[in-house]
């Protein structure tokens, strides 16, 4: 019957895992002392090593766990400077046309600052020129 195969199945699979390689049906059907003996021990030792394992197991879980989610955080935030960072190209680049105009304004009035504060030095030395002719006089 199905169930039965299943079954079987199922302890060929156990066995297997518990390092008995050699199980069959037989050993259900008619099991032997010896082999009987055998194969319960196989299963208790499994069952300790899984119990001895399970604590290391749960709390390699944990990590992983957390690691994941650590690297999902992480990837949340490098989306969102990445979507930050083309925003600012983005704004950069529309400001720059205007950014060259002020520049070029910038120079313009830097050169005219320049001519006016040599004009205002040349004024100030004729100043001082006219000062003194004016105390020569007196």
């Amino acid at each position: 019957s199905v169930p039965m195969i299943g079954f079987i199945s199922a302890c060929q699979k156990l066995m297997l895992t518990a390092g008995v390689k050699d199980f069959s049906l037989h050993d259900l059907v008619k099991p032997d002392a010896r082999r009987l003996r055998r194969n319960i021990s196989a299963v208790i030792n499994l069952a300790k090593y899984h119990e001895d394992k399970l604590p290391e197991y749960m709390q390699y879980s944990q990590q992983t766990d957390a690691l994941i989610n650590e690297k999902a955080a992480l990837e949340e935030e490098n989306e969102r400077l990445l979507l930050a960072r083309r925003e600012a190209e983005n704004k950069r680049a529309e400001e720059e046309p205007a950014l060259h105009k002020l520049e070029a304004e910038n120079e313009q009035r830097q050169v005219t600052v320049r001519e006016l504060f040599n004009s205002h030095t040349a004024i100030l030395n004729e100043s001082h020129s006219l000062k003194a002719k004016v105390q020569e006089t007196r």
